[in-house]
């Protein structure tokens, strides 16, 4: 019965901002986010308590859906069943079932059941937030390799369409930042002046698309920005590398404005790449201690 399946929904998540500090027991999540789970594999919901109960119900599901709860192409358990499971009237799951929807990651048949999608053909980056942390809040370290490296590869795209583009206001409020950068040697402090030069750069590129993919891949990135900050100290110090970049924007030289950027992403990504490489070779950290030979 889909009702008693129902009380069977896999993981509790809560939609925060997890503080992550880089801590060794990271290395245990190997297995790739959002991984097939067995057929059959069921959903695990709690009753819903918060004030906006539509976000709590999407947020349940989304990330059951995501940690294979259920299976591409499985149905869903039917309206009645969810509402009774969360303890929310049948209008809340509805709505949150269309936003489902619109994510990807379901698809409502009209008189039928609405049937789980295969969300890595049919969703956006917009997923990413939600694919870069498990039910307990562990980091996916395949899903942060992902947005280093293509982070690394929009980087110098976005610079050429910036070289293209940019306004006097673009490049006055660029070297602004470049001006507040060399201004500390706080690598916090650095890091988020970095993400606003990203931010303008982005703006002068005049490429929504690039805006669009830019948002989801910052709100990925926000939550591990603070534990990323010592292996991206290189990058972000490197106040002379983000001033060629402004140079070659405001020359409109696209081939140096590729290759400056290319420099400036490449150092932080080496370092990071390095790390999170050596996070998922030794995937447990935890060792029993060795005893002394001697005694």
């Amino acid at each position: 019965m889909r009702g008693a399946r129902t009380s069977h929904l896999v993981g509790e998540r809560r939609r925060r901002v997890p503080v992550v500090v880089l801590p060794v027991d990271l290395r245990r999540r190997t297995c790739q986010a959002g991984a097939t789970a067995p057929r059959g594999k069921a959903l695990d919901l709690r009753p819903v308590s918060r004030s906006s109960a539509s976000d709590d119900v999407y947020d349940q599901l989304a990330a059951s859906i995501v940690g294979g709860g259920v299976a591409a192409g499985d149905p869903m358990p039917s309206e009645r069943s969810l509402a009774e499971a969360l303890g929310v009237s049948r209008p809340v799951v509805r709505e949150a079932l269309k936003r489902l929807d619109q994510a990807g990651l379901v698809r409502i048949r009209h008189g039928g059941a609405t049937v789980v999608s295969d969300f890595r053909r049919t969703a956006g980056p917009e997923l990413l937030p939600l694919l870069l942390f498990d039910a307990d809040g562990t980091l996916d370290l395949r899903i942060a390799r992902s947005i280093v490296e293509a982070r690394t590869e929009m980087g110098p795209t976005v610079a050429a369409a910036a070289a293209a583009h940019a306004t006097p206001a673009d490049i006055a409020a660029l070297t602004a930042i470049v001006d507040d950068m060399r201004a500390t040697s706080d690598v916090a402090v650095l890091q988020r002046s970095a993400m606003a030069f990203w931010e303008r750069l982005i703006d002068a590129s005049s490429n929504l698309v690039y805006r669009l993919l830019f948002n989801a891949l910052r709100r990925a990135y926000e939550p591990i920005m603070d534990a990323l900050a010592v292996v991206m100290r290189d990058e972000v110090s490197d106040v002379a590398g983000y001033a060629s970049v402004v140079a070659a924007v405001e020359a409109g030289d696209r081939g140096a404005a590729t290759a400056a950027v290319r420099a400036v992403v490449d150092r932080g990504a080496r370092a990071t790449l390095a790390v999170l490489d050596q996070l998922l070779d030794d995937p447990d950290p935890v060792r029993e201690p060795q005893e002394d030979a001697h005694v």
